[in-house]
């Protein structure tokens, strides 16, 4: 079966146009940032997933991520924990129902 010059034409055209579309997609994919505000976790609720001495860094899961956190009390691993606020992408945590 042989093809000719105008369906080779249409193929590399094609197949171009698609290389270049999965292109843009992926460089535009790589500009995206994840739309974080520091006052997203404000009252939100996870569970320390380390011992965390009061004044002291942690790590926490919550919001479905691990994150690391400076708690304002005691807190134990498996404590329930309340977000306070984050800043520079730590999460300053209290025990949750705590004072």
């Amino acid at each position: 079966m042989e093809l000719s010059i105008l369906e080779i034409l249409i193929i590399v055209v094609v197949g171009g146009l698609f290389i270049f579309w999965l292109a843009f997609k992926g460089v535009k994919a790589q500009k995206c940032t994840k739309k974080f505000h520091e006052g997203n976790f404000a009252g939100e609720t996870g569970e320390a997933i380390t011992n965390i001495e009061k004044g002291k860094k942690g790590e926490i899961f919550i919001h479905g991520e691990f994150w690391e956190a400076i708690a304002m009390d005691d807190i134990k691993k498996g404590d329930e924990v309340i977000a306070i606020y984050v800043k520079k992408f730590i999460v300053h945590v209290k025990k949750y129902g705590g004072e």
